[in-house]
């Protein structure tokens, strides 16, 4: 139950998006009088439309009907022909087993197709994600040592955290006296990292194997790491300062494998440590209140054109999606979209506006990411905001979704591009003022914290 679970969060977040824009559209139509009569009006003249084809199809395959049988005759031997030449061998990537016995770890090949060695926090790119079984938290190696750890995965694709990172902890040990500790890269050479908290009693020796302690529930007991390649003990110390040379060398990595744990309590115990959904949602919480509040008490009754005609709408709420971590997995940033959306919509008598416009916005927030990823990558405990990323990426990346949500807001609100040029006035204008007040409210709370 669990893996399935895990399969629907990873994978179904099209189906979700879907699904939910489907409501959307159910309650726009049921609910909103305006929306309802360019509804029908529309499926009117799409009806007809359709049927006066439908008659002239009908009319035209009946003058047809005596070149069917040459027709059949045609198509037979054609798909005989392609059928000649077609290539019967189908590519399969298959699972290698790591452990035959109990099957307790697989391993998913993958290649390197990004490798970053000049940064202080440097990441791998590998061609295959989420649709492949992948998701962060896993291990990767090679047939000579560790790589690193995915971090973030597409359907496609995924993001490892290097061993060459300054997040890395591994708890490895010395494979001959039995004594572990935590690897550790210091950011100068890539071919040496750091075993730490080794007792200066143990007794250690050049050319030591290191190896993974399987107390991670990373990576399983006795991958090879490498070889002890310098120690000592620095005066007032109480414990080793060993540098390991690494097995594999980082510089040439190309097929890799990813480590599957099929053990039921090891993946509940990763979720636990990598991501605690209800902690996140504790600490946002309020947040999420106070913009709700300020955006249907306040903002809603604010008219800056003085007009019958609106043309300027303050809506600061989107702030509240936009600043969700990166570590949320897509599928409950989509719910949680629609579920602020919603909220708003109950106040503006608007059901399914505002959350369709959300959770357009919510299902373009990966792609806007991915645009602007900086150079040095993303670390996985940031927050798309100005105090983890800077300002000018945050008003590249607000303003991508910002408009998107305008967008879809207008087009959902109006309902029909007879008024092409309505929409687009009042997307412009709503986008621009509600633009700078986000990033105004944003850049305070950073100054703050």
């Amino acid at each position: 139950m669990w893996r399935i679970a895990k399969i629907i969060i990873q994978n179904g977040s099209l189906v979700l998006f879907v699904i939910l824009q489907s409501l959307c559209l159910f309650w726009i139509v049921k609910f909103n009088q305006n929306q309802q009569k360019i509804y029908l009006h529309s499926y009117q003249l799409m009806a007809s439309g359709i049927q006066s084809k439908y008659q002239y199809l009908i009319s035209y395959f009946n003058l047809r009907e005596r070149y069917d049988s040459i027709a059949v005759e045609n198509a037979k031997l054609r798909s005989n022909q392609i059928n000649t030449f077609s290539n019967s061998q189908k590519k399969v990537d298959s699972l290698i087993n790591h452990k035959s016995e109990d099957q307790l770890y697989q391993l998913i090949p993958a290649r390197v197709i990004n490798n970053a060695l000049d940064k202080r926090n440097n990441m791998i790119t590998l061609d295959k994600g989420g649709k492949h079984n992948i998701a962060p938290g896993m291990g990767v190696i090679t047939n000579k040592g560790i790589v690193g750890i995915v971090t973030d995965t597409s359907s496609n694709y995924s993001l490892v955290m290097s061993v060459l990172h300054s997040n890395t902890n591994i708890s490895a040990r010395l494979k001959r006296c039995g004594f572990f500790g935590s690897l550790i890269w210091n950011g100068k050479d890539p071919s040496i990292m750091n075993l730490q908290a080794i007792q200066k009693y143990a007794d250690v020796r050049l050319g030591d194997t290191i190896v993974t302690s399987g107390y991670s529930i990373v990576f399983p007991k006795n991958l090879l790491i490498g070889t002890v390649d310098m120690y000592k003990v620095e005066e007032g110390s109480f414990t080793f300062k060993i540098n390991v040379a690494l097995s594999q060398s980082m510089t040439n990595i190309d097929q890799v494998y990813v480590i599957l744990s099929h053990d039921k309590g090891e993946k509940e115990n990763l979720e636990k440590n990598r991501f605690d959904m209800s902690n996140i949602l504790t600490t946002n919480f309020i947040r999420f209140i106070l913009y709700i509040a300020l955006q249907v008490f306040v903002l809603k009754e604010i008219n800056l054109t003085g007009a019958n005609e609106n043309y300027i709408f303050i809506i600061i709420y989107q702030i509240a999606i936009l600043t969700l971590p990166f570590q949320i997995p897509q599928f409950f940033v989509l719910l949680i979209a629609f579920s602020v959306g919603f909220i708003v919509d109950l106040f503006y008598m608007s059901p399914g506006v505002h959350a369709g416009a959300c959770l357009w916005m919510a299902v373009f927030r990966p792609l806007v990411v991915r645009i602007f990823e900086p150079k040095n990558g993303y670390q996985t405990d940031m927050s798309p905001t100005i105090g983890d990323l800077g300002i000018v990426w945050f008003a590249k990346y607000s303003s991508a979704l910002l408009l998107v949500f305008f967008l879809a807001y207008f087009i959902l609100e109006i309902f029909t591009f007879v008024y092409a040029g309505e929409i687009f006035i009042k997307t412009m204008l709503s986008f621009f003022v509600s633009s700078i007040i986000i990033f105004l409210l944003q850049l305070f709370f950073s100054f703050k914290t």
